[in-house]
């Protein structure tokens, strides 16, 4: 579910004549969000068994979660991988640390060491979206990682190996609830002077049933996110992997809900 339709700041007011938000807009994006609410619930599935390629193209159509208990349960990582095996693995090779007040840095790193673990692809969405994943990212973090809300333009399969991870879940309907606000672009970046988006919305801040909350991230687990808009927390020692399968652009999905991003920006963005 998405979370409450934020208040709508004053306008700035510029040079000349400004109408500001249009209330006509504003009405239909909350009746938009009402709608999603009521026929769509908040629950995310849960699965005993990996899905049938036919059976994870349906939650792909209706662009929702799910959650696969023991889908890695005969991967090698889940036997093998350790705090003290990533050192053995990993000695006399330079991996990049960013050490952040809030955790929200993203280095990357190649990690060929530890490809032969993992399979290169999950076979029900190879079947199913006829084609391999574009990435294999190893995550590793702790109590204090963070991932800031972003919006991932891939069929994301994100599965655990140690520790737990928290997902915060956005449709992608959901943009007029995040608050976006423009951040200034630096000098020389980017021809538009209207800024970056920048979401504002924390869901920390807010009651825990206006998001969908999948504390998914237990060890064999996989966690299906489409694309849509995210935040997560870890706990703990954290190990995964995410295989990201891009999305399909073509058909209704990606215009409507830049659409109705562009749409909501523009009501917050000042005059």
């Amino acid at each position: 579910m998405c979370p409450p339709h934020p208040a709508d700041p004053e306008p700035a007011r510029g040079p000349g004549p400004d109408p500001g938000p249009d209330p006509n807009q504003r009405q239909l994006l909350r009746e938009l969000l009402t709608t999603y609410a009521d026929l769509n619930g908040s629950v995310v599935d849960e699965l005993d068994e990996e899905p049938s390629p036919l059976e994870f193209m349906r939650y792909v159509a209706r662009n929702t979660p799910f959650v696969v208990r023991g889908c890695a349960s005969g991967w090698e990582a889940l036997r093998r991988w350790d705090r003290r095996f990533l050192v053995e693995a990993m000695r006399g090779k330079k991996v990049n640390v960013a050490v952040t007040p809030r955790g929200k840095q993203q280095p990357t790193r190649r990690i060929r060491p530890l490809l032969p673990h993992l399979p290169t692809t999950v076979p029900f969405a190879r079947i199913a979206l006829d084609r391999a994943p574009d990435a294999l990212n190893l995550w590793i973090g702790n109590s204090r990682s963070v991932t800031a809300t972003h919006r991932d333009g891939y069929e994301n399969l994100y599965v655990q190996v140690r520790g737990r991870k928290h997902f915060a879940l956005l449709p992608a309907l959901c943009a007029p609830a995040l608050a976006e606000v423009a951040l200034p672009r630096p000098p020389g970046e980017g021809p538009e002077p209207a800024g970056v988006p920048f979401p504002t919305w924390d869901p920390d801040g807010v009651a825990v049933g206006g998001q969908e909350g999948v504390r998914g991230g237990e060890p064999s687990r996989a966690t299906s996110s489409p694309s849509s808009w995210s935040r997560t927390d870890d706990e703990g020692f954290v190990l995964a992997v995410n295989y990201w399968y891009d999305m399909d652009y073509s058909g209704s999905l990606y215009p409507l809900t830049n659409l109705v991003r562009n749409m909501s920006f523009a009501q917050r963005r000042p005059g």
